[in-house]
């Protein structure tokens, strides 16, 4: 490949593109490339990546380094993403919080890049994905959330087995960070209303999770009328 050396810069470059579909695109590109030549093309690009995710840099770098990497692994197979994903879900939990948010963002790309390949590691990655809901730091419980969000888009009848039970446990949670992200998020809605899951299609998903039974209750309670002195008055 006598162009590789300089197109593989230029790759690089629109791969932190602010534009996202930029981003999107560089990262097809690596993958592409990667899955048709081989590893070893490309000896640093796997360790480069990891170690962009862990920089200081800008979180738009993290990010496309996220999605580049996530590509990259699923043109090298299986079988070098399992050997990755306990370092990944170590440095999801990292003291740093711009590593935690680096892997973390390559936690909602790896779902959606795999499909259903990645589902036998949802209940490795839920750990993480929730205790990132409780974060100190507020782009870490961003990208968090977009995991969750983005493992119920791709695995709703897995996932809602996952994270439900879950995410009942942590609205009642001693940290209050993660009783306030999970209710102010919406994310246990937001999660059943994108499944298909038999308990939702047939309503008896409300005798399985209690808080979710009290939650449309509350929300079937009558309105008090409104008072006469606050009724406007329009004047003929």
């Amino acid at each position: 490949m006598p162009y590789l050396n300089q197109l593989l810069p230029m790759v690089h470059v629109v791969l932190v593109d602010p534009v996202p579909e930029a981003r999107a695109t560089a990262a097809k590109a690596l993958g592409t490339l990667v899955e048709r030549l081989g590893e070893t093309h490309f000896p640093d690009l796997v360790p480069g990546l990891l170690r962009t995710l862990k920089t200081d840099t800008s979180g738009v770098d993290r990010q496309g380094a996220a999605q580049g990497l996530s590509e990259v692994l699923a043109g090298l197979g299986m079988e070098r993403m399992e050997g990755l994903l306990p370092d990944i879900i170590a440095n999801a939990q990292s003291p740093r919080s711009t590593v935690r948010e680096g892997f973390m963002s390559l936690l909602v790309f790896l779902p959606a890049t795999f499909g259903t390949r990645f589902q036998p590691h949802l209940p490795k990655i839920i750990p993480p994905i929730l205790s990132g809901l409780s974060d100190s730091e507020d782009y870490v419980r961003d990208a968090a959330m977009r995991a969750g969000r983005m493992i119920v888009t791709n695995y709703s009848t897995k996932a809602i087995d996952l994270l439900l039970p879950e995410l009942e446990r942590g609205m009642f949670d001693s940290g209050w960070r993660i009783r306030v992200r999970i209710e102010s998020a919406d994310v246990t809605n937001y999660s059943w209303r994108h499944s298909n899951h038999p308990l939702r299609l047939s309503g008896s998903c409300f005798s399985k999770y209690p808080v979710l039974a009290a939650r449309r209750r509350s929300k079937r309670t009558k309105r008090l009328p409104i008072p006469q002195w606050r009724k406007l008055h329009v004047v003929p």
